[in-house]
């Protein structure tokens, strides 16, 4: 399966992801009479279906791994960035 996202918005649908993996696990759903659908079943009891639905069924350790190095790794270049653009300004001043 291909990679439809960009990366900084994939980033965030896996943390998402790792979040709703952790809420979602032992939910137990139940229908009203009005969202039962046409054969009178519930089309949603628990929340392992609703992340099967959505492909979110994931290990939530590799995922938080992930979000962990991506935050380093953003801090480290806006960190370069701010320090190249402070060495460029004080060079200009003098």
């Amino acid at each position: 399966m291909g990679n439809r996202y960009p990366s900084g918005v994939c980033a965030l649908l896996k943390f998402l992801g790792a979040v709703m993996t952790v809420s979602l696990r032992g939910v137990t759903f139940y229908c009203t009479p009005g969202q039962l659908s046409a054969d009178g079943t519930c089309p949603v009891t628990s929340g392992e279906q609703v992340l099967q639905l959505y492909n979110l069924d994931v290990d939530t350790t590799a995922y938080s791994l992930g979000m962990v190095a991506c935050l380093i790794i953003y801090r480290f270049i806006a960190y370069a960035l701010l320090k190249f653009k402070l060495m460029r300004w004080q060079l200009k001043r003098v």
